[in-house]
C-alpha cells in the first residue's frame, strides 16, 4: 500500500512539475520538491499509525515527481553528441539512489536495534532512523540547489537580440 501511495503521488505531480519548471525555472521546482520530500520524511518519522504512513508516502511521491524535470534540464544543457552519455549518467545516479538508500536505511535500522533515543522532539528508533536519514539528505539537496546550482534559462525565454554565443 505504501509503495502504491508513493507512486500515486509521483504520477500526480510529474506533469505539473515539468510544466512549472519551464515557467518558474529548474531551481525553484527542484528546491520546492526537496522541501516537499523533507516534509514527507518528517511526516513518516512522526507517524503513529498506518494512515499517516500512507499520507507521508503520498507527500514524498509528490516531491519525487522530478524525473522529467531533471531529464529536461540535462537535455537542454547538453549538446546532441553528449546528451546520451549525460542522460545515461543521470539515470545511473537516480537508480543508484533508488537502490542504495533502502539498503542504507535497513543497515541503520539494524544497527539501532531496540535502541530508543530522544533528541529534542525527535524520537530516533529503528523505525524512524531511515526517515531522518532521508530528511538529512533532502536538506543537503535543498541547500546545494540554493547555493551551488546554476539555473538555466531556456532559449525560448532569453531576451531577444542576443545571439546564442553571447547568451551562454
Amino acid at each position: 500500500m505504501q509503495v502504491a501511495a508513493f507512486s500515486a503521488g509521483r504520477v500526480f505531480s510529474s506533469p505539473y512539475l515539468g510544466r512549472w519548471s519551464e515557467t518558474l525555472g529548474y531551481r525553484k521546482i527542484l528546491s520546492w520538491s526537496s522541501l516537499v520530500i523533507v516534509t514527507g520524511t518528517l511526516l513518516n518519522a512522526f507517524a503513529r499509525n498506518c494512515l499517516w504512513l500512507i499520507v507521508a508516502q503520498v507527500v514524498m511521491g509528490i516531491g519525487s515527481g522530478t524525473l522529467g524535470v531533471t531529464r529536461s534540464f540535462v537535455s537542454e544543457r547538453t549538446s546532441g553528441n553528449e546528451r546520451t552519455y549525460k542522460m545515461a549518467r543521470l539515470t545511473a545516479v537516480q537508480y543508484t539512489g533508488f537502490t542504495v538508500t533502502p539498503f542504507i536505511g535497513s543497515c541503520l535500522s539494524y544497527l539501532l536495534g531496540d535502541a530508543d533515543y530522544m533528541i529534542g522532539p525527535f524520537r530516533v528508533t529503528s523505525y524512524t532512523c531511515a526517515a531522518y536519514f532521508l530528511t538529512v539528505l533532502g536538506s543537503i539537496c535543498w541547500f546545494a540547489l540554493n547555493t551551488c546550482f546554476v539555473d538555466y534559462v531556456p532559449v525560448r525565454d532569453r531576451p531577444t537580440g542576443l545571439s546564442s554565443e553571447s547568451s551562454k
